[in-house]
C-alpha cells in the first residue's frame, strides 16, 4: 500500500491552506479519501501509484507543502452507513509515512517529500535481504521525487495557469491554448519551457513504474 502524509513546514500555517489541499485532492482515487488527522497532518492512500503522483503534484504546489510516502503492508477500511465518518487505511505503510513525513519536517530537512519503508522484522533469513531491496527502492524513489518536488514548487501562478488549460486540452495547439489564455502562443510555449514541462512529464511513468514496482513488493512482503 501507498500511503501519503503531508503537513506544513510553516510554523504557523495559513487555517486555510489544509482546506484547499484537501479539496485540491477529492479528485484523486484513494482508498476512502484523504481526511486531516492531528496537527494539521493530512493522511491518504491513493489507489495505486499514477493516483500516488496526481497527489504529490498537487502538493508540489505549495512550497510550504512537506510530504511523507509510506511504502509497506497496510488494508484499506471499507465502512457503509455513515457516510460523514473518517475512515482511514491502516497498517505498518501508515506508520512509515507519518515518520517520512516527520523527517521532512525536520528543522535540518531540505526535501520536500521522504520515503520510508516498515521497520525490519527478522522473522526469517530473508527478512534482511527484503529489507535491503525495500530500503533500496525507497531511496531511488526518494531522489527521483526530489527533483520532481524542486521543479514543481518553482513553477509561478502564471505558468501553472498554462499548464492547467494545457492538461484540460490535451490535444490542443499552442494557437488554442493561447486563445483559451487569452496570451500569445510565443508566452505559452515560454511559459511551458521555463515550467520544465516536457521534462516532468517525461519523468513521470519512470516514477510510476518505480512506485507501483515497490507496491507490488510491498504486497508480497518484499
Amino acid at each position: 500500500m501507498l500511503v501519503l502524509a503531508l503537513g506544513c513546514s510553516k510554523r504557523q500555517p495559513e487555517p486555510e491552506r489544509a482546506s484547499r489541499w484537501l479539496d485540491a485532492l477529492q479528485a484523486v482515487p484513494s482508498w476512502g479519501g484523504f481526511h486531516v488527522v492531528n496537527e494539521g497532518m493530512i493522511l491518504g492512500a491513493p489507489r495505486d501509484a499514477d493516483a500516488a503522483l496526481r497527489a504529490m503534484l498537487v502538493a508540489f504546489r505549495d512550497p510550504a507543502c512537506k510530504m511523507g510516502l509510506g511504502i509497506g503492508d497496510g488494508e484499506a477500511l471499507h465502512h457503509f452507513g455513515d457516510a460523514d465518518a473518517v475512515h482511514l487505511p491502516r497498517g505498518r505503510a501508515v506508520d512509515a509515512a507519518v515518520e517520512a513525513l516527520a523527517r521532512a519536517l525536520a528543522p535540518s530537512a531540505r526535501a520536500f517529500v521522504s520515503v520510508s519503508v516498515p521497520a525490519r522484522v527478522p522473522v526469517a533469513s530473508g527478512a534482511s535481504f527484503a529489507s535491503r531491496a525495500a530500503t533500496s527502492r525507497a531511496d531511488e524513489i526518494e531522489a527521483l521525487l526530489g527533483v520532481l518536488a524542486l521543479l514543481v514548487s518553482q513553477r509561478t501562478s502564471a505558468q501553472w495557469k498554462v499548464i492547467d488549460v494545457v492538461e484540460s486540452l490535451p490535444h490542443g495547439t499552442q494557437q488554442q491554448w493561447a486563445g483559451a489564455l487569452g496570451i500569445s502562443h510565443q508566452a505559452v510555449s515560454m511559459a511551458m519551457t521555463r515550467s520544465h514541462y516536457l521534462e516532468v512529464a517525461r519523468v513521470l511513468p519512470l516514477l510510476s513504474r518505480l512506485l507501483q514496482e515497490a507496491d507490488d513488493m510491498a504486497a508480497s512482503g518484499w
